[in-house]
């Protein structure tokens, strides 16, 4: 049976303004969260899942999903932060939450209220939440052991403030994209994110309704991969399950 954020939040400690977190989100210094976790007992893999504009992560967190589903079956522990008025600061302007630093907050608030394994955690996100992770996973991977965008590619050149960790990212794009396009910036970042990880030259690989070119070989077991579909600005059906496919290669299978 699949707990709810506000099942799996009532075994936590002391929350601000709700020691139980049961009432609404869960509340950290710099914002709030929704939670989902497994059945069972950890230690859990844990997964972030970021909105995009103008979303609430913990309304995500309390509406069912094929998501859910696949976390649940795999025991891992999903975590959708909310952004400040729907939105994330992903061009890190000063006067805006850090949420870099926000993210981190995040997994240490989640690590007190329920067992989780910190070498398995990953962070995803769709359209400007994809554009986050891409920022994320440029600036500050080292709490994240995976990374996830769709229809979001990063906000500036990645040679501009990329701390040169080699990093495993997926970032999916659909061919008709209006929205979002898929350009040169993009494909720029992944070539850069494969020449600092020394990946080895790409392959193709077709994956259900995606086309992907694939580098594996990167340093420290990193794999760096770009996959198109025929879609607009949306994940291609069957991405949850596969987006935890790919993070349990990241982490070098799954442990449940």
């Amino acid at each position: 049976m699949r707990s709810g954020w506000w099942t799996a939040l009532a075994l936590a400690s002391a929350c601000q303004g709700d020691p139980d977190c049961t009432s609404g989100p869960c509340e950290v210094s710099d914002g709030t969260y929704g939670m989902v976790a497994p059945s069972g007992d950890g230690p859990f893999p844990v997964v972030f899942r970021l909105h995009g504009l103008n979303g609430a992560g913990s309304e995500l967190a309390q509406e069912p999903s094929l998501l859910q589903d696949e976390a649940e079956a795999r025991g891992i522990v999903l975590v959708f932060p909310d952004g400040v008025d729907g939105r994330w600061n992903h061009n890190r302007v000063g006067k805006e939450r850090d949420d870099v630093a926000f993210f981190q907050q995040v997994l240490d608030d989640v690590a007190e209220r329920v067992e989780v394994d910190r070498a398995r955690t990953a962070m995803s996100g769709h359209s400007v939440g994809g554009t986050m992770t891409w920022t994320l996973a440029c600036e500050a991977p080292q709490g994240f052991g995976a990374f996830y965008a769709s229809s979001g590619g990063p906000f500036r050149p990645l040679q501009e403030a990329c701390s040169g960790q080699a990093v495993s990212m997926v970032h999916t794009h659909g061919l008709n994209d209006r929205r979002t396009v898929l350009d040169e910036r993009t494909a720029d970042a992944i070539g850069f994110l494969v020449e600092e990880g020394a990946c080895a030259g790409g392959e193709s690989e077709a994956d259900g309704p995606l086309s992907c070119t694939v580098y594996a070989g990167c340093r420290g077991g990193a794999e760096v991969r770009l996959c198109t579909h025929d879609g607009g600005h949306s994940d291609a059906a069957g991405w949850e399950e596969r987006m935890l496919d790919g993070f349990e290669r990241a982490w070098g299978g799954s442990r449940k």
